[in-house]
């Protein structure tokens, strides 16, 4: 009995890893969580603004996620991989989260509307960063700010830099 058991766990490891391989040669977004050092500076940051809802894109796991609701935030987490939709979902289940959204969906197709949000936070590649740059600063309210992870908008300049944190804010001409 516990060598099936065993079995049955290596099967399902090796599923899972062979989906996510396939899913990243499909999409080339890889996972990278955000350190502890990032989520530190992203939530100090936080209370220095009027922000009471985030919009997080490519929320991975959603440990970033899950700690701004700890912190008090309403969070709609847009993630595309499907497992760690299902493994941020479970966690929102055990930990009796009730402050997070959390869609399976591409970001880039979803019809969202961004004036609900305060801020975005972003960790996405480059290329996804000048896709989604115009778009943006042009539907996100005035005043709002976009943090991103290590990545830059490719036409836009940062209003702070910390380390690996970028923030933006949307002005308007």
């Amino acid at each position: 009995m516990p060598q099936i058991i065993i079995q049955i766990s290596i099967t399902f490891i090796v599923l899972v890893s062979a989906v996510y391989f396939i899913w990243l040669v499909m999409f080339s977004i890889p996972y990278w969580p955000s350190d502890k050092k990032f989520i530190k500076n992203l939530i100090d940051n936080l209370r220095q603004e009027k922000v009471f809802k985030i919009a997080e894109f490519g929320a991975g796991d959603g440990r970033v996620a899950f700690e701004l609701c700890k912190n008090g935030y309403k969070v709609d987490a847009y993630e595309i991989n499907p497992i760690f939709s299902i493994f941020m979902r479970l966690y929102k289940i055990f930990m009796g989260e009730k402050k997070i959204k959390i869609y399976n969906e591409n970001f880039l197709k979803s019809r969202i509307d961004y004036s609900q949000y305060q801020a975005i936070v972003l960790y996405l590649n480059p290329k996804l960063m000048g896709i989604l740059e115009q778009k943006l600063f042009e539907k996100m309210p005035i005043n709002s700010i976009i943090i991103s992870n290590t990545f830059k908008f490719p036409n836009k300049t940062a209003e702070k830099v910390i380390d690996k944190m970028l923030l933006y804010r949307v002005k308007r001409n």
